[in-house]
């Protein structure tokens, strides 16, 4: 075997061991499927120093035994993020099963491996073991595809733990054919996209690093400046927001914290405003899809956001104060109101495993490898500087905002909640193109804009709490309490959204009477 190095791209999905035999006959049945399944015994030893400083640069070193040959494997930058990871793999033949990384053929990984090891010992510090069955899948039109499943344990002198997983490679062609084959063998099934690779799954068990454990974290933008063009200021921003909502929506499948979804909305939301921004110089079919996609899931997500708020925002600090006549009713309700929120919770995450939703999170996990803004694009020369772009979508955003606040006296429940969301979009692009105009331009009007947001956010709250009622009545079995309950909590809040509304009033004047920073 010669040296090898490449830089792989991989779809990563976790199965359970049905799961897997389901897809297997379903690849086994393909059109597309190029010569006899493959099926081999692997064993894979990992080896770090005593401190695991391969493992903290985020290299992983392996041999692993094939056909009766050792094969030594180097790979760096092994994250996996949203089911996708593209690591940057070097091979070569070892005559047993110690690595050797003089031998290792990419000379920067090389250099590096070496500079991290120096005189330290290399120890195994864990093994794989699986099964593997490989289906090479191959479209007339040049696509090639090898989906592995396997099926195994990893495991150390601390125990072992199970491997489940399926892992469609690229051979040759570009992204948008792994999505292709994705579609073929995965619509239609349950499946999680994987967060891990067999490394870290092998980190965790001999206690090198903790098990994952996602946390929700807020948005924040890079900065874009005024000497880029339209396309380099879009790509940066598209990259750092697709990660964020790939990192949130993380964490809202696998954890119970009511951030996670709030963030998730927000950074599809900003992923539309980007679209929207964006669209006078980069816009086609493919991204007016992504949009709507994005939209599908937005209001997807936007039904946990919507009963967290209900529950924590509207219904708990009205109902759940000490001292209350009904407090044990109250109480009651509340635990009720939980549990109900509990199976909407598994509803939704249901939901977004199946193809619908967890395919859009595939395209957006391969969305700047794939670039469809460069293809059929009908806007304008993205090779433009991009503060004139940015005056323009910002003026735009804002005039909408003024149409609505021109007659605010007179705007009823719907118009109000297309103010709030014109506001929303113009909250966003101050973020998106505030860094172009500097923080002490930009502080005295984001500061009276943020302030009016947060006023007609509590009043399209306080406009959510009107289906108190409905939620209660879904929530199960009602009590002769629940009606009178749900009536107070409703009654108190419509009485301090009067008094809001008059300051989103008057919110609303000094926002328009302070002048915009890009005029």
């Amino acid at each position: 075997m010669a040296h090898a190095q490449n830089k792989e791209l991989e779809l990563k999905f976790e199965m359970d061991v049905g799961e897997l035999k389901a897809l297997q006959m379903t690849a086994a049945q393909c059109d597309d499927l190029h010569g006899e399944p493959k099926v081999r015994q692997l064993r894979s030893i990992y080896f770090d120093t005593p401190t695991f400083a391969l493992r903290a640069a985020g290299i992983a070193l392996r041999a692993r035994l094939v056909d009766g040959q050792w094969v030594q494997t180097v790979k760096a930058k092994t994250v996996v993020k949203g089911g996708v990871s593209n690591p940057i793999e070097s091979e070569n033949p070892l005559d047993n099963s110690t690595p050797v990384p003089a031998l290792i053929g990419d000379k920067v990984l090389r250099k590096q491996v070496l500079r991290i090891v120096e005189e330290a010992l290399l120890l195994p510090v864990f093994e794989t073991v699986v099964e593997r069955t490989s289906y090479r899948l191959m479209s007339v039109r040049g696509g090639d595809v090898e989906l592995a499943v396997d099926v195994g344990h990893v495991f150390s002198d601390k125990g072992l733990i199970p491997i489940g997983e399926a892992e469609l490679e690229l051979k040759a062609g570009g992204p948008e054919v792994l999505l292709h084959f994705a579609s073929v063998l995965f619509a239609g099934r349950h499946f999680k996209l994987a967060s891990q690779n067999k490394a870290s799954r092998g980190f965790v068990l001999i206690g090198a690093e903790k098990p994952p454990h996602l946390l929700p974290v807020a948005l924040s933008l890079p900065s874009i400046s005024e000497s880029q063009t339209i396309h380099q200021a879009f790509v940066q921003l598209i990259d750092a927001t697709v990660d964020f909502i790939l990192h949130n929506w993380a964490v809202t499948q696998s954890c119970n914290d009511p951030e996670g979804p709030h963030q998730l909305r927000v950074g599809l939301r900003l992923f539309r405003s980007l679209l929207r921004a964006f669209r006078p110089s980069i816009d086609n079919p493919a991204l007016r899809e992504m949009e709507k996609r994005a939209r599908y899931v937005t209001h997807l997500v936007g039904r946990l956001r919507d009963l967290d708020v209900l529950i924590d925002d509207i219904y708990a600090p009205v109902a759940l104060k000490e001292g209350g006549k009904n407090q044990l009713d109250e109480r009651r309700l509340a635990d009720r109101l939980t549990r109900y929120r509990d199976v909407v919770r598994s509803q939704t995450l249901e939901e977004m495993q199946h193809w619908p939703c967890a395919s859009f999170q595939i395209e957006l996990a391969l969305f700047t490898r794939m670039a469809p803004w460069d293809t059929n694009n009908t806007g304008s020369d993205r090779a433009e500087p991009i503060p004139a772009l940015a005056k323009l979508a910002l003026k735009k955003s804002y005039r909408h905002c003024q149409r609505w606040g021109a007659d605010i006296d007179k705007l009823d429940f719907s118009e109000r909640h297309s103010m709030r969301k014109s506001l929303k979009i113009v909250r966003y692009q101050a973020e998106i193109f505030g860094p172009l105009y500097g923080r002490r331009k930009t502080r005295r009007f984001c500061k009276k804009l943020r302030a009016l947001q947060d006023v007609f956010g509590y009043l399209n709250d306080v406009a959510m709490a009107s289906h108190l009622s409905k939620v209660v009545r879904d929530a199960g079995p009602a009590c002769p309490t629940d009606k009178k309950i749900a009536d107070k909590v409703i009654a108190r809040h419509e009485k301090q959204a009067q008094k809001a509304w008059k300051k989103a009033k008057r919110r609303w004047e000094k926002l328009d009477d302070t002048r915009p920073f890009w005029s």
